[in-house]
Order: structure tokens, then sequence, then C-alpha cells
């Protein structure tokens, strides 16, 4: 379908939404993605004048708006509808703009009148106008940037994403439950050293085409931007010697460590607090177990995270931590659901439980836990190697060659090797995927086709 990509539009659907993970409970929710165009010739500094206002206030305030920043009219049921969904809803509520050379999705935190925004400012260029609706937004992701000049690719991205929406979250989620929890804007898209360059988009096409193939998309937005960072940085490397070599490949080894973190949070830690939000049954359940694990040193992490006093694990050692005390405390929430069948969700509930508790089990009889004390030690021979001051020439080459193998290894196409192969097969719920040299040919080169310019 042909969208009119100069008018503003706010587009409902019903999407199947699976926020206990792949496989397991799916259901229907209601769904609002908001179109907005902008004219570059009209306001050419527009995005960069947003993120700015985000960066220094936490927000920005967008009217809605067509192409030249006309009012758009919208109907006072829809109106009154977004307003109560945005209020009562934990998904992501995402706000796209294009100039057709670029797309910008924004998280929309709220919908207000004019009436609503008391001594707040809006940007000059909206200054003035009376409009009938207006998005707080607080984060931005670039989509999409036409590095080739082809406006056609950016239009059929849009209508595809008008047609069935953003499918991923994009952002990093939050729960209505943490009330004690403050959002750190390092945290945001505006605040990392995130550029949609040309050579950003040969790496991500790199290690979707060379490493990942299909899986890539089941990695979450965050895994893959770390990825592609850790890349960035590996090649910058390869230009560099002496110091300033061995500083870029720590760096990418972070990177790796940020994606790899990234990841156990997406699998891991968000269902459970995603189903904590949205099962009142599960939130009391807790609330009457919750004593037992108060001041306990073995399972603070879970209980800051249950109580909404942090959202993640923020690195390894943490979510070994995490894991060791999550299966008594799954058996003990799920305890208090068996035999009750007089409630569709006490069985929903249930099963979800059941399945953290296999997640645990299968993170253990597959040894991932293995895989990961082995980059801690990576990470803690690093530590030891910079607090070397002075090294030695045939030193520092021989620990760059040494990280720059491990880092060759970690992000390899061996299954034994690459650990988000065998997280995406926990993921997902399938067999570990093992691509031998013979399909690596076959994909790469099997169905190629020579063109003749």
């Amino acid at each position: 379908m042909a969208f009119d990509l100069y008018k503003g539009r706010i587009v409902k659907r019903e999407v199947e939404c699976q926020f206990l993970g792949p496989h397991r409970f799916k259901s229907f929710q209601k769904d609002f993605l908001v179109f907005i165009p902008w004219d570059q010739a009209v306001e050419s500094n527009l995005m960069y004048q947003l993120k700015g206002q985000i960066i220094q206030n936490g927000r920005a305030l967008i009217p809605f708006v067509n192409a030249d920043f006309s009012k758009v009219l919208v109907d006072a049921s829809l109106r009154s509808e977004l307003i109560s969904h945005d209020k009562e809803s934990d998904r992501e509520i995402h706000l796209v703009m294009s100039n057709k050379a670029s797309i910008h999705v924004f998280r929309i935190r709220g919908v207000l009148n004019l009436d609503d925004l008391n001594s707040e400012k809006l940007l000059n260029i909206f200054s003035g106008k009376d409009y009938d609706l207006i998005f707080e937004v607080d984060d931005v992701f670039v989509l999409e940037a036409n590095h080739f000049d082809d406006e056609e690719k950016i239009i059929e991205r849009l209508d595809e994403i008008l047609e069935n929406g953003i499918c991923k979250n994009i952002f990093k989620p939050t729960f209505n439950f943490q009330i004690n929890f403050q959002d750190n804007n390092d945290d945001k898209w505006v605040s990392k050293e995130r550029s949609l360059t040309y050579e950003y988009l040969v790496r991500s096409r790199e290690l979707k085409n060379n490493i990942f193939h299909d899986d890539w998309d089941i990695l979450s937005v965050k895994t893959q931007h770390e990825m592609i960072s850790c890349e960035l940085k590996k090649q910058k490397a390869l230009r560099l010697r002496g110091q300033d070599k061995w500083y870029h490949l720590v760096q990418a080894f972070l990177n790796y460590e940020k994606a790899l973190i990234s990841e156990l949070n997406d699998i891991y830690i968000f269902p459970i607090l995603r189903s904590l939000s949205h099962f009142e049954s599960l939130a009391e359940a807790w609330k009457i177990s919750s004593n037992c694990y108060t001041n306990r040193g073995d399972t603070e992490i879970i209980y800051d995270l249950f109580e909404g006093k942090r959202s993640e694990v923020n690195s390894i050692d943490e979510f070994i931590e995490f894991v060791q005390s999550a299966k008594s405390v799954y058996y003990g929430l799920k305890k208090q659901f068996t035999k009750k069948i007089y409630k569709e969700e006490f069985l929903i509930v249930e099963n979800f439980l059941a399945h953290q508790e296999g997640l645990v089990d299968s993170f253990n009889c597959k040894k991932i836990s293995e895989r990961l004390k082995l980059i801690t030690e990576i990470k803690q021979w690093i530590n030891i190697i910079n607090s070397n001051a002075q090294l030695s020439c045939s030193n520092q080459n021989e620990i760059n060659l040494k990280l720059s193998h491990f880092l060759s290894i970690l992000v390899s196409t061996n299954a034994d090797e690459n650990i988000f192969y065998h997280l995406i097969a926990e993921k997902i719920g399938r067999a570990v995927y093992k691509c031998s040299l013979k399909d690596q040919v076959k994909f790469l080169i099997g169905e190629f086709q020579v063109r003749v310019a």
C-alpha cells in the first residue's frame, strides 16, 4: 500500500505481542504508530534541534503536523484513545519522522494538548501556532540513512513501517512497577556515539551476511549496535601500532562485552520484569514471597530487580550471580500457582515460570556459564596489562596480537566459540546452528550473479 508521505497520520492496529519472549505466551494488543513528515527546505536542522532539546531537557515536544508544518486535525475519539493508551500501555509507542533521506524513530512518553504546555516552549519553527496534539518524546534512534542517494529505498521502507509497524523494541525498556528507578540519560540513544555512517552500514552488513545471516535480526538493537562498534574499532586498530593499537583493541573488547550483557538482559532479565509489570497475580506472588529475600546477599540482585530499584544487570559477574539464585526464586513463585486452574492467567504465569526455570537449567547444562567465565578471564588479563605502566616494544606487539586473536575467535562462525550462537538458540528455542565451510560457501557465493556494468 502506498501512503501519502507528505501528510501526518496516526496508524492504529492490533499487533501480536510476545511480551514473555518468543514461543511463549502471545496476545494481541492495540498498537499506535505516529508518522510526521518534514520538509528539509522548510527547516534543514530540525533533527539536530530536537536532539539538542532531548539532551538538554531530557525531552522534546513535537506537534502533530504535515510536511509543511501545518497542523493535522485529529478525531476526538482517536485523540482520547491515544492519550489513554499512552497512560496505560507498557509498550513502546513510536513517532516516525522522515524527509525521504533518513528515517528517525522517537519514543513517545506523553501525549499533550496545547493547554498542557504551561511555560514550556516549542521550537521556534513550531511556535505561535495552534495544534490538536503535541507529543512528548525522550529519545531518538536513526533507523535509516540514504547513503546511496536512493530515495526509493527510503520510501519503500517507510511504506513497510506504516503498513506493518516496527516489530522490535528499539529503546531501553521501562516497566510500570519501577517507581523508584530513575532513567539514566547515558542509556539513551541520543547520548551514545552512534552515527549511521557508510562504514557503520558496511560493518553491519558484514556481521549479518558473513557471521549471523538471518539470525542477525534476532539480536536486540542495542546488541547489534555494540557488535558493530566492536567491528569498527577492530578495523581502526588494523591501521595502528603499539599502544594506540592496544587501546582500540581494548575498546573493541569492551563493546563486545556490552553486546553480550545486552543480550543476556534481553533473554533472561527483561521477560520476567515485563511479566511482573503485566500480570498482577505474579506481582502479588512476589510481594508475598519477597520478605524471604530481604537482606540476603545471594539474592540481592534479584530483589533489586523485582522491586524496581534497577532495570538490568550491568556485568557478567552480576548476571552469573543472578542465575545462581534465579531457579529457587522461580520455583518459589511457581508453587503459588500450582493447581490454581480456575483462572487462565494463573496457568499462563505458571507455564512461564517453568520456562524460566528451564532457561536457567539450560544455561548451566550447555555450559554457557563456562564461556562467560572465559570472557571475564580475558577482561582480567586486560586489566593486568593496563596496570603495567611501561611495556617493551616486543611485549606490546605480543599482547596486541593476542587480543586481536581473541576478538577474531569471539566473533567467528565457529559455533563452539561464538557464544552468541548459543544465546540465539536459547532465545528462539532451537538447537545451535553450526555453519560448516560448505554451508558458508553455498550461502555466500552459491546464488551470486555476476552483473555486467
